[in-house]
């Protein structure tokens, strides 16, 4: 008796259950017994794939969910209060605060060099700021106008006001 269950190295059969005489099968009954395990294949093979699937799916979403989550490191108190006499006692952005405190601190500030070197980052940052008002005359925003805002104007000053094409 041939058993699908057994080991090459077996003689006993791990599983009773599926113990299968094929050696006194009909033809008959042989071609219904590959039909059914090899229906049980295709159907083990589409869970496999689907579960697989999914396996992937979730290990893509735990990639993402890991690349966009912040590194955000413990701050000491002694830490916290020197970055807040930086933007309190020097006016300095978050971003100047984070070089001096890579500098190595308040302390770094005892250096004229340094010292310089932020307050000039700091003027940079502010006047970046300053210059991006989106009611100013640099402004990066879209205006929107409307045509109520037109009556009365003169062709000229329609001119300024509107975008138009040099030709």
């Amino acid at each position: 008796m041939t058993d699908l269950n057994q080991t090459p190295d077996s003689d006993t059969n791990t599983d009773q259950k599926n113990e299968v005489d094929i050696e006194n099968m009909t033809a008959e009954e042989l071609d219904a017994f590959v039909k059914e395990r090899k229906a049980e294949v295709i159907k083990l093979n589409s869970i496999i794939e689907r579960k697989g699937s999914i396996v992937k799916d979730l290990n893509e979403k735990v990639t993402d969910v890991d690349t966009e989550k912040p590194i955000i490191k413990p701050v000491s108190d002694s830490e916290a209060l020197e970055r807040m006499e930086l933007k309190v006692d020097y006016g300095y952005p978050d971003e100047v605060i984070e070089e001096v405190m890579k500098l190595g601190g308040k302390n770094a500030l005892s250096n004229p060099i340094t010292k310089k070197v932020a307050d000039q980052m700091a003027k940079d940052i502010k006047t970046a700021q300053a210059t991006d008002i989106p009611d100013g005359p640099n402004s990066s925003a879209d205006r929107t106008i409307k045509v109520s805002d037109l009556d009365g104007l003169s062709s000229k000053e329609m001119e300024k006001l509107l975008p138009h094409k040099e030709i």
